[in-house]
């Protein structure tokens, strides 16, 4: 049958494949790819603001600052997802 865009496998894809990432998508995974897409790099940016907040909060408290950063990602219009390559 035919594969979706980009699917380099000849089985089928799995039901959650994305095969164009969005801007807004944070990608996990290293190298260029992920270095240079502009969700890294949005995502990047929070997590240098978010840092001297991070070192100065207790360990109990940084998961709580975690889930900012995270809901930061998921409140961009369109909303962020975080993707892994497979």
């Amino acid at each position: 049958g035919q594969q979706p865009h980009g699917y380099p496998y000849p089985y089928p894809p799995p039901p959650n494949y994305i095969p164009d990432p969005q801007p807004n998508d944070v990608l996990s995974g290293r190298g260029g790819l992920t270095n240079h897409h502009p969700g890294n790099n949005h995502f990047r940016k929070i997590v240098a603001e978010m840092r001297e907040e991070y070192l100065a909060t207790e360990k109990a408290d940084k998961i709580l600052l975690s889930t900012k950063i995270v809901e930061a990602i998921f409140a961009l219009d369109p909303p962020g997802r975080f993707l892994q390559k497979d």
